[in-house]
């Protein structure tokens, strides 16, 4: 994790990891609780795992990228 930047406002996720020159943004519809306790982020095997809470529960169902 310590090579991998990640960066989040209340509708931007970016995740920047330089060392395999990789790049995602998401601007988000709708607000995210980007400094709530419940965000998770973590390497699993080859992937990272990235679990952020709705700043309003039932905007959206699901958003897999």
């Amino acid at each position: 994790m310590k090579h991998i930047d990640i960066f989040t406002s209340d509708v931007l996720l970016k995740i920047n990891a330089s060392s395999i020159k990789y790049f995602l943004a998401i601007d988000f519809l709708y607000e995210i609780d980007h400094r709530s306790g419940k965000n998770k982020f973590q390497l699993l095997d080859d992937r990272l795992e990235v679990l952020i809470a709705k700043k309003v529960p039932g905007k959206w169902l699901t958003l897999e990228v």
